[in-house]
């Protein structure tokens, strides 16, 4: 194949898993190929990963709505009405050419979006062996440059350029508002919590109050770079949902916090929905190691650039940012938003009204203030049927405030097909909002093979259903933590 003067690499590999890394390529080219190809989608997807962004991407295929499309099919319809009593050669299209609209939806799936697309030969190969070929080439050829992209879908074959955008996961960190340091009397009453700390002052009437007034008062205005759990942390200070517990305690959720530490190996596979800014994907990366990987989706932008600038801070490389909502559909939606409490966001409106009530906003902080904006959709076994290199997933952490029941929806064979443990918030009153029936989304579990154990619960044994329904009720304020596990 190596011919004089050719300068490159030939090579045999898998189109599926190209062995470079990601963005090496300016151009990628791909000729008549992917109808080959079963599984054809994760073969785009591989183009998309492993061109740069503005990066571009040529290629063709046969088109099965073209001319040839429909007059194969149409003669494949003749053969089986007429029990081939006609003398038409038999043919039977292969089932793996492309709709231009199939081929659009899956290179945008692999982040290439289609820039200029023209139709190729609008001749019917069957007129070749025949005396009508010259006739038609004399009719189609002057105005073929007319048609090829007025009319590309009647064009035998598709030619498309695509190009890829911007790296979703940002090939770097986006810019933040970063304070370059608290300010001093912050400092002081920051050093006086700590030594304070575990001494049960908090426990004095009236003493808990006076700390968060204190708190709301002298907290920086902007981001602050603080060290939690091992790792760097962007942390946003205006956000009450989660700053004022990485100050208090630089924990968020201790025992969720530990038994998720004791559960994470090396080479796991991590799957994080509403990773927020990263706390529990930041523990994750450290714990499977360079040969794990952590799928961290994350709809809400603030959220989404400070997970993408913790990653960067910390330089994990195993990290992937997705920043998408996961549903039980592929689309768009709306997502509501407490702007001043950005670890509650939900695709209903009710549940970020009705899920602010913790200790810390009783305590004097915030009222909430409401925005939506609207998101992508994807569910867990759309994306994972085209992720290169995944056989497997380990583990799924999930917090979408009530809509837990719709991301399970979608996920049916990931948690089917995969021994992973689950740890989740159980919230049904926001359940309810969602459009899901908590009893019933408890039994589908069950019946998915996982027994179920209580976070919080003096017990270590698993624990019916009945009992969680009884101990949540359908109040807003009635929520567990579930550990699932087969």
């Amino acid at each position: 194949m190596v011919k004089e003067n050719i300068r490159g690499i030939f090579l045999v590999a898998d189109a599926t898993r190209l062995p470079f890394k990601d963005c090496s390529f300016d151009t990628v080219s791909c000729s008549e190929v992917i109808e080959h190809i079963p599984g054809y989608e994760k073969a785009l997807k591989e183009m998309g990963r492993v061109l740069k962004p503005g990066g571009k991407a040529g290629l063709t295929t046969p088109n099965r709505h073209g001319v040839n499309g429909m007059v194969e099919g149409l003669k494949t319809l003749m053969h089986r009405t007429i029990n081939r009593v006609a003398t038409l050669d038999s043919f039977d299209p292969y089932d793996k050419w492309k709709t231009r609209g199939e081929l659009k939806l899956a290179l945008r799936e692999g982040g290439l979006e289609v820039k200029e697309e023209m139709g190729i030969n609008f001749i019917p190969d069957f007129l070749k062996s025949s005396s009508l070929w010259e006739i038609m080439v004399k009719i189609v050829e002057p105005v073929e440059d007319k048609i090829k992209r007025k009319l590309p879908g009647l064009g035998n074959t598709i030619a498309v350029l695509a190009e890829k955008g911007p790296l979703e996961n940002a090939d770097k960190a986006p810019t933040l508002n970063v304070l370059p340091k608290e300010n001093l009397t912050f400092l002081l009453f920051r050093k006086l919590k700590e030594a304070l700390s575990g001494k049960g002052i908090g426990k004095i009437p009236g003493v808990l109050p006076l700390y968060w007034f204190i708190y709301t008062k002298l907290k920086p205005d902007g981001v602050i770079l603080m060290e939690v759990q091992g790792s760097k942390m962007y942390v946003d200070y205006r956000d009450e949902g989660l700053a004022p517990y990485l100050f208090s305690t630089g924990v968020y959720g201790r025992q969720d916090t530990e038994l998720f530490k004791e559960q994470i190996r090396p080479g796991m596979v991590v799957v994080d929905v509403g990773a927020n800014i990263g706390y529990y994907a930041l523990i994750a990366a450290k714990l499977v190691g360079n040969e794990g990987k952590v799928y961290a989706f994350e709809p809400v932008s603030n959220n989404y650039d400070l997970l993408v600038a913790n990653i960067k801070v910390n330089g994990y490389t195993n990290i992937i940012p997705i920043p998408k909502a996961v549903s039980n559909k592929c689309g768009k939606a709306l997502l509501f938003i407490n702007k001043v409490n950005l670890t509650t966001p939900s695709l209903s409106q009710d549940n970020v009204t009705g899920h602010i009530s913790t200790d810390i906003m009783s305590a004097g902080l915030s009222t909430p203030s409401l925005s939506r904006d609207e998101v992508e959709t994807i569910t867990l076994d759309k994306f994972f049927e085209g992720a290169v290199g995944v056989e497997k997933v380990d583990f799924l952490k999930m917090d979408v405030e009530g809509y837990e029941g719709l991301v399970i929806e979608g996920a049916e064979k990931i948690l089917k097909g995969n021994n992973l443990k689950v740890l989740m918030e159980f919230w049904p009153y926001g359940l309810k909002n969602a459009g899901t029936d908590s009893l019933k989304l408890l039994h589908r579990l069950q019946d998915y093979g996982f027994k179920m154990k209580l976070m919080g619960n003096s017990s270590t044994g698993y624990v019916e259903i009945r009992k969680i329904i009884e101990i949540c009720g359908s109040k807003p304020d009635g929520h567990v933590n579930l550990f699932l596990e087969k």
